[in-house]
């Protein structure tokens, strides 16, 4: 029923509901722009910038990938063709007489010789090894030690820079015996970790005493000889009837002794005539030691052929040692570069440049080498099952 004088009371409700339906409407149009203001609509996030630096030496497409960063994979900045250029600066530096340039050079070339995992910096370690020299020479021990020192750091299997240290730690302090006693025997023992060393001190070794048996077995027979040769001459002249000459005889005995040399057959033939004539006369162990002599004489060609192998470690051989301890020379790089062009060329002169490649980042190359290197094996392998029988 309408109440006097005022609206009915569902027309009020319905106005109430109206009125709180058109502000909400214009509270959601007043907010609409700030919000659509404040957060715009989405749009592709950009890449995420590449922090791995930027590698000179290789291609484009070679780049190394931001999978690769995001395993943690540190590619150097520099290759070991860099070593030579930092040290030429620290030269100059000293030269200029600036230490503090200097010994920052230094420091970069031990930085990267831990970057690229180089063992040995072979030719900068003899470096300093020469300017230790010349220290010394001019009566300043201190620094020659501590040239010797970084020289010890940068080629650790370098046996002159062993050596070098403890000259001079003797140079500085006579009674530092114990330091340099223990450095020499650090250089022996890189010595002879070094098969450049190992071998031919072991092939230079093995001959002398190769040449003093055959010294000593030349000594026996002429002294087996010169204890016998009265009998045999005597025995020579009862085998003519007696009317033959007592020089005649000896002539003769002389001319079957040296019958090899008179036919042009050589020393060993000789000495086997000399011990053949004393034969009837010898005791027992003399026979022995005779006949391991003519055995010694015989070996001698393949016994000198063996230590001419022994002692050469060289060509190939001593480039892949250089490049798998050292810094590897452009000069031993590009032989075995070529090397490694070849249609069949050796696993070990690949897995070693697939190597150096790894350590300088150059991935790709890495992983060419290391394919070469398998297949070539695996050829090898099967070379070789097919020759057994």
């Amino acid at each position: 029923m309408p109440h006097r004088g005022g609206m009915p009371q569902a027309s009020r409700r319905g106005s109430i509901c109206f009125a709180a339906g058109a502000a909400l409407l214009l509270c959601a149009f007043a907010a609409g722009p700030a919000s659509a203001q404040a957060k715009p609509s989405p749009e592709p996030a950009p890449a995420a910038p590449d922090d791995s630096p930027v590698l000179p030496w290789l291609p484009t497409a070679a780049q190394p990938s931001a999978a690769a960063n995001s395993r943690g994979i540190v590619f150097p900045l520099e290759k070991s063709s860099d070593l030579q250029m930092h040290w030429g600066l620290r030269r100059d530096y000293l030269r200029d007489r600036d230490e503090r340039r200097a010994e920052d050079e230094v420091a970069n070339v031990s930085q990267l010789k831990d970057d690229l995992a180089i063992e040995n910096l072979f030719s900068i370690s003899s470096a300093l090894v020469r300017e230790s020299q010349d220290a010394l020479a001019a009566g300043l021990p201190p620094l020659a030690k501590s040239r010797c020192k970084l020289a010890v750091e940068l080629a650790p299997n370098l046996p002159e820079a062993h050596a070098c240290l403890a000259r001079a730690l003797l140079s500085e302090d006579a009674t530092a015996v114990k330091p340099a006693f223990a450095e020499a025997v650090a250089g022996l023992k890189s010595a002879w970790a070094d098969p450049r060393l190992s071998r031919a001190t072991l092939a230079n070794a093995l001959g002398v005493v190769f040449f003093g048996l055959l010294a000593a077995g030349l000594a026996f027979v002429l002294l087996l000889f010169a204890r016998y040769a009265q009998l045999y001459v005597h025995d020579v002249h009862h085998l003519f009837p007696s009317g033959a000459r007592l020089w005649q005889t000896r002539m003769l005995a002389a001319v079957l002794v040296a019958a090899p040399l008179l036919l042009q057959m050589g020393p060993v033939p000789l000495l086997f005539t000399i011990l053949f004539a004393c034969a009837l006369y010898a005791t027992g162990t003399e026979v022995a030691i005779a006949c391991a002599v003519l055995v010694l004489f015989a070996s001698s060609p393949y016994a000198a052929e063996g230590l001419a192998h022994l002692a050469a470690f060289g060509g190939p051989a001593a480039d892949v040692y250089l490049l798998e301890h050292g810094e590897g020379a452009p000069v031993e790089l590009s032989r075995l570069q070529r090397r490694v062009q070849q249609p069949l060329p050796e696993m070990a002169v690949a897995f070693a440049l697939a190597r150096k490649a790894k350590r300088e980042g150059d991935l790709p190359a890495a992983e060419a080498l290391y394919r070469k290197a398998l297949e070539n094996s695996a050829g090898s392998s099967r070379a070789g099952l097919a020759a057994v029988p």
